[in-house]
């Protein structure tokens, strides 16, 4: 029991391989109504009042099918199709770039047919590979607005051994048959209407907005998973290069050193999952990466913040949400091998507050809320706070040999002072509960799987599978 209710409440798929801290106060509050949680009588009782809160909080859960899928939905989601939506903007982007410039501020319609000549054109053949493609893109001035349906895929790596045995012919870096692509996504865009400034202007930097009820959907075929995305307020796209000089100048496969993104007041739906973000912010750093053969750069989401609500099983949440990746991005990393200094350095920070039904259909107020990171090769922390009605959890985890075989260690604790300490979740056997820094009983793993608490006065609790 102690394993499922540090495994699942703690989202831990994403500790494991992340990692957070916590702390105690000397007026503790309940975070679920703001309630003083009282000091029990003596330090017993309090021991007792732990455990009790364990088996509150569990029991709560067990009216969930599945509580480890149904919390870290709401990241999974977002994780695994941020990407895809990233790739289906950047392409609309793309042509809109290419159709502004080619009008020159004029007013003109562009047929499916018309982009991809001017994709050729622009020396974009090699980057995407696009399909079934019925976009219509209408420029005027430095408005354009898209509409339409295509499937495209994205540039992977280069086909060496098909370059190699063409005799590398010349400008085969180039030539998309010596690409492979991959990736495949089905893209809706409806009524997607874009300003941005006229291209033969030199600068670093090109500003764009996205304008209200612009609607992007993108469907990954390879996974099957969906998003889509429903703009209610105009929204803004910075992306900044290292050096000045016309926008529609550049070449092809100039990447920038920055992008970001920042939604206001749009709706996500994905995966079961409906948000409506007050806020959907994204940076993407450009990275210098190396599989040991060849070196590339690559833009790679360093930040992603999410503030808004969620729409989960038909349950409203409150979502703050901040995603970092923190690493150095002047430096080459290598995607096959982790070092000291080449590793993955990322935090999270996740706020869940609600009502929810758990069991009996029964609605509680609901707090969830999870700081980590890994900072280090072999270890990542994790500080968990999970709050249902009056009982209240801090979970403070460390995930060891992230470069090896990882395990968890734990410190369960409740907001008065008793505390559990895991040594090693897989191999935990027995631990003492402690009070202000004595046993006041002791939590036994059992031979047929079963938690027992044990306290000095003989009474014994069974900790809820």
């Amino acid at each position: 029991m102690m394993k499922k209710t540090i495994l699942t409440v703690s989202c831990a798929l994403i500790l494991t391989a992340c990692g957070g801290g916590g702390g105690s106060d000397t007026s503790p509050k309940n975070p679920a109504d703001g309630s003083v949680i009282q000091q029990p009588a003596n330090d017993l009782s309090n021991a007792k009042e732990l455990i009790q809160t364990v088996n509150n909080i569990v029991a709560y859960y067990d009216g969930f099918a599945d509580i480890s899928e149904r919390y870290q939905q709401p990241i999974q989601a977002i994780n695994g199709t941020t990407s895809d939506l990233i790739d289906a903007a950047d392409i609309v982007i793309t042509l809109v770039r290419l159709a502004q410039a080619d009008a020159g501020g004029s007013n003109k319609t562009y047929t499916a047919k018309d982009l991809e000549k001017l994709l050729a054109l622009g020396g974009f053949t090699q980057e995407y590979n696009i399909k079934n493609n019925t976009l219509q893109v209408v420029t005027s001035a430095n408005s354009v607005k898209v509409s339409g349906t295509l499937k495209a895929e994205t540039f992977q790596n280069f086909d060496f051994d098909k370059a190699q045995q063409d005799n590398w012919p010349d400008g085969w870096f180039s030539n998309p048959e010596y690409a492979i692509y991959g990736d495949e996504m089905a893209i809706t865009v409806g009524n997607f209407t874009v300003e941005e400034p006229v291209l033969d202007q030199v600068n670093t930097t090109l500003n764009a907005t996205i304008g209200a009820n612009s609607i992007l959907e993108v469907q990954n075929l390879a996974n099957n998973k969906k998003a889509k995305l429903s703009f209610s307020n105009t929204s803004a796209i910075a992306v900044t290069y290292a050096d000045a000089m016309k926008m529609d100048e550049r070449a092809a496969e100039e990447l920038p050193q920055n992008a970001q993104l920042k939604f206001l007041n749009v709706q996500f739906e994905s995966e079961g999952l409906t948000a409506i973000l007050t806020e959907f912010s994204a940076q993407a750093k450009v990275a210098k990466l190396t599989d040991g053969v060849a070196s590339y750069d690559q833009l790679i989401p360093a930040e992603i913040i999410l503030k808004g609500s969620l729409d989960l099983n038909d349950e409203l949440l409150q979502l703050d949400a901040k995603l970092n990746l923190n690493n150095d991005f002047n430096k080459v990393y290598n995607i096959l091998v982790e070092t000291p200094d080449n590793f993955m350095d990322a935090s999270v920070y996740l706020k869940l507050a609600g009502n929810l039904k758990g069991a009996q259909a029964t609605t509680k107020p609901f707090v969830l809320s999870v700081n980590a990171k890994r900072s280090e090769l072999t270890k990542g922390t994790a500080n968990i706070e999970v709050a249902v009605d009056k009982s209240v959890l801090d979970i403070n985890l460390v995930a060891q040999q992230l470069n090896a075989e990882p395990f968890l260690s734990a410190v369960i604790k409740n907001k008065t002072g008793a505390s559990v300490t895991i040594e090693n979740i897989d191999t935990f056997t027995q631990a003492d509960i402690m009070v202000n820094g004595k046993s006041q009983g002791k939590v036994t793993k059992n031979s047929t799987g079963n938690y027992i608490a044990s306290f000095v006065d003989n009474q014994i609790l069974v900790i809820a599978p």
